[in-house]
């Protein structure tokens, strides 16, 4: 219980610093991402507060015991999770694609940092759910890969929301010292 308070409420401190960089934001729409961003942080405090998590993934199994599956369920959660996961490979080869293609500024790449935090959070939440016996296996033993996706996904992303508004100041202001210093030139 404990845990999942003090998990909620990193994920609201990361959700807030992810609206605020919204409201400060200066590059129009793709200041979208912020508010979408601390909308995936809202809603997973939500799920955990709620146990919303436990509940989908106890009625996943309910659903595959009333229809006699589950005792194969791994031979079906399998390729959900593969799916899961080609899919977050997918949109982070969009998001690579767009880091590459941006313009090198540190604010473009606080988006992405953002972006990439809030799929893994999502990849990771979706696989939890999933329960596939190989993936907990991975995620719950040992050293607890689960709680290093989840603090460090959600730490990056407080990160970005924090940095991205000192970006933008000091883009404005080497774009203002560079306009001046070509009028003076000029």
């Amino acid at each position: 219980m404990i845990l999942n308070l003090a998990g909620s409420l990193l994920y609201f401190i990361a959700a807030a610093l992810c609206f605020m960089a919204a409201m400060r934001a200066q590059e129009g729409r793709k200041s979208v991402v912020w508010p979408l961003v601390g909308l995936v942080f809202v809603a997973l405090a939500a799920t955990r507060i709620s146990g919303a998590e436990e509940m989908a993934r106890d009625w996943l199994r309910e659903i595959l015991r009333e229809d006699g599956a589950y005792a194969i369920r791994r031979q079906i959660q399998a390729p959900i999770a593969v799916a899961a996961l080609v899919i977050a490979l997918a949109v982070a080869a969009l998001v690579w694609r767009y880091a590459i293609r941006a313009r090198r500024l540190p604010s473009a790449r606080s988006r992405v940092v953002a972006i990439i935090g809030a799929l893994a959070m999502v990849l990771l939440l979706a696989l939890r759910i999933i329960s596939l016996h190989v993936v907990d296996a991975v995620l719950y033993r040992g050293l607890h890969l689960n709680w290093f996706i989840d603090g460090g996904a959600t730490l990056a992303v407080a990160w970005a929301g924090w940095f991205h508004p000192i970006a933008q100041e000091r883009e404005a202001a080497a774009r203002e010292r560079h306009r001046k210093a070509r009028k003076r030139e000029g």
